[in-house]
């Protein structure tokens, strides 16, 4: 779970360490952000979390799976 603030840009650093292909994609529908990931590498992804609620995210076969809550 990541826990975020209404209106507070945020930027999220990703390093897959994971060498399974599932993992290879962070996909985050609510905010239409889909981004690959390469293995050991760090990705930034930068959100303005512009409404609160719960936001599921993701991998690209849609097996592994977490939440932004927005408050």
């Amino acid at each position: 779970v990541i826990k975020l603030t209404k209106g507070i840009s945020t930027t999220l650093i990703i390093k897959r360490t994971d060498p399974n292909s599932c993992l290879e994609d962070f996909i985050l529908p609510d905010y239409k952000i889909s981004k690959f990931l390469p293995l050991n590498k760090e990705v930034k992804i930068t959100l303005l979390p512009g409404k609160t609620g719960v936001f599921g995210f993701h991998c690209g076969m849609n097996m592994y799976h977490g939440k932004i809550i927005v408050e």
